[in-house]
């Protein structure tokens, strides 16, 4: 019997022994998987960094030099429809990365601890770019306060249609600004509901920095509403030489803005994709772990 016994005991410590001996190599195995997913995620974002540094030193420059100019005889109305292009250009991006937003803010609302801040990262990325549509929307709008009751008496006609064709855009330009503080107005009632009844101290945090971020791009589009409204414009004619110079470079900004938008959007799957993966490969670790 105490043989028996003695075996037994003997069997039950080889097993858990075994047990712990698996456990451990299964916890290597998915540290170094974890180790991995991390560094595919950090070569992912920088080359997302990378591109969009590319990318915005072309855009200020292009757009600097834009708001700077007007039509004159030689070029008749071909500047103001750039400008316009360019305008809704980058109201196309703005849009784009609000809805990339707002996917993203889905995911971190509804995941867990592993990858919250990653998802924080990728969250502020976003609005920064939000910001940077808004002012260089603002930018080259506020230049078509040049188009003004006054004309060049050899070019009369072209500079009626060209003040229509100004006051016609940042009327339109202003009304999507309007739009778009009704929409971050309606969303600030929802997350202050949330406020009221967030529970735990981390979402208080999380709902206070929404709230805040909400706040500020309220006060910087109604900034920007003002400065188109009151701005004096451009005030340098160009030629036609120049205008074509400026027309060749917004159309290789234009591609450049689809171009990252597609490269952005499928970046950003990819960084999601690898951080979803790690999520699991934690989940697992502390299953391991919870079960040594």
């Amino acid at each position: 019997m105490i043989k028996l016994i003695f075996t037994l005991l003997i069997s039950g410590t080889l097993a858990f022994a075994q047990k712990n001996t698996d456990l451990n190599k299964i916890e290597k195995g998915l540290k170094i998987n974890i180790e991995k997913s991390q560094n595919q995620q950090n070569n992912v974002l920088q080359e997302l960094h990378k591109i969009d540094e590319s990318l915005e030193t072309k855009l200020d420059s292009l757009i600097d030099r834009l708001a700077k100019v007007k039509d004159s005889r030689e070029t008749g109305s071909k500047i103001i429809r750039n400008k316009k292009k360019i305008i809704r250009d980058l109201q196309k991006a703005q849009k784009d990365y609000n809805s990339i937003r707002d996917h993203i803010d889905r995911d971190f609302k509804n995941n867990h601890k592993y990858i919250r801040k990653d998802l924080q990262h990728l969250l502020s990325f976003m609005d920064v770019k939000i910001d940077e549509r808004i002012k260089q929307i603002t930018k080259i709008t506020e230049s078509l306060n040049a188009y003004k009751e006054y004309y060049d008496w050899g070019n009369r006609r072209n500079d009626r249609q060209n003040v229509r064709t100004a006051d016609k855009e940042k009327d339109r330009v202003i009304k999507e600004f309007e739009k778009e503080i009704t929409t971050l107005q309606k969303k600030a009632e929802n997350i202050d509901k949330e406020f009221n009844n967030a529970g735990s101290k981390e979402r208080v945090i999380n709902t206070y920095s929404e709230m805040q971020v909400i706040t500020e791009r309220i006060n910087l589009i109604e900034h920007s509403v003002e400065d188109i409204l009151n701005g004096n414009g451009a005030n340098q004619k160009v030629g036609r030489y120049a205008e074509l110079r400026i027309d060749k470079e917004i159309r290789k900004s234009t591609a450049s803005i689809q171009g990252f938008n597609k490269t952005l959007t499928y970046t950003l799957q990819a960084y999601q994709r690898l951080l979803k993966q790690r999520q699991d490969l934690e989940k697992k670790l502390d299953i391991i772990n919870q079960n040594k």
